[in-house]
């Protein structure tokens, strides 16, 4: 990688990658009931290839302290072996590689002064020969598979105020548009039947439903987040702080098929940290909470027997005391 001054203001940025990766896969000792039910140990699997990757940007300085960029690059991921369905008397799966072209532009600015900073930025990339992960179902296995494309497009915002020298404000947005892009990919839903499955029926298959045109699993559509840090100076190198955090999540579909009972949205967390740090000892002191509001979100699924959820830790409080050694 490298870079080239085009004038005073405008970088240019070139680089290119070479990956080989090589994987190997080996049922070393097959479960007992298989051996005596006859099943086959599965055959030894090895995968490799290689692929170029690059990328491309420009920098271009507005001022002193605001400039803005676009970037294009493309990325790699070599295939990917799941071997868990084994342990049930099944052969492991793999995926083929994947590649992805991905689109980028943005703004950075320092403003008031240096008191605010922003940052803008706007995306789009294509994924090709999508690696997804088949969970679940009558079946319950974990296989994974491609799709011929995953497209998405999005942007971010970030901004941090500091409002005095005591009052740090920080806050962003995220805005994620997914789209599995397969007319030929079906894929089973809930095995439990309970699910309200949205998704048109596989028309050689009624077992299966089409996942064309649906987000990527687990992907959130907006994320929000907010950080307000006060910290109160005592003594000449010492301060008492307040911070507290938290994000919020819009609407989630957890599996690869869509279905009311597998959507999430409207899920929100929030911490809380009182302390006490003095710069010249390294020692900190401070009094948290995590999830001070006790929310249940929803983190996961299981829909091969029933239609069950698991979700994050309750509400946690505690105390804790860090020192940092060296300068």
């Amino acid at each position: 990688q490298g870079s080239y001054d085009l004038t005073d203001r405008v970088t240019l940025t070139g680089g290119v990658r070479h990956t080989r990766d090589e994987k190997q896969f080996v049922v070393v000792q097959q479960a007992f009931l298989w051996e005596s039910l006859g099943v086959p140990r599965p055959d030894d699997i090895d995968v490799s290839d290689s692929q170029a990757s690059w990328e491309v940007s420009v920098n271009y300085a507005l001022t002193d302290q605001s400039s803005m960029y676009g970037r294009v690059s493309s990325g790699f991921r070599a295939q990917t072996i799941q071997g868990r369905d084994v342990a049930f008397g099944e052969a492991p799966s793999v995926a083929e590689p994947e590649t992805i072209t991905s689109y980028e532009a943005g703004y950075k600015a320092d403003l008031a002064g240096d008191r605010l900073r922003i940052n803008l930025g706007v995306f789009s990339y294509q994924v090709d020969d999508m690696q997804l992960s088949v969970i679940g179902g009558a079946s319950n296995p974990n296989q994974v598979i491609n799709a011929a494309k995953g497209e998405a497009v999005g942007f971010e915002v970030d901004v941090q105020w500091l409002v005095t020298d005591n009052l740090l404000v920080s806050g962003g947005f995220a805005f994620n548009d997914t789209e599995i892009k397969d007319p030929n990919l079906f894929t089973a839903p809930c095995g439990s039947g309970l699910c309200t499955v949205l998704d048109p029926v596989n028309p050689n298959n009624p077992a299966q439903v089409s996942v064309d045109g649906n987000p990527f699993p687990r992907a959130p559509e907006t994320t929000y987040n907010l950080e307000i840090r006060y910290g109160a100076p005592v003594g000449n190198n010492s301060e008492i702080y307040f911070l507290t955090d938290w994000v919020w999540y819009g609407e989630i579909n957890m599996p690869l098929y869509e279905a009311v009972e597998f959507k999430t949205k409207d899920q929100f967390e929030g911490g809380l940290r009182i302390g006490y740090r003095n710069n010249d000892s390294g020692w900190e002191v401070a009094a948290f909470g995590r999830n001070i509001t006790d929310e249940d979100n929803v983190l996961g699924f299981i829909d091969f027997s029933n239609n069950t959820g698991f979700v994050n830790e309750p509400s946690v409080w505690g105390i804790e005391a860090n020192y940092e050694f060296g300068d």
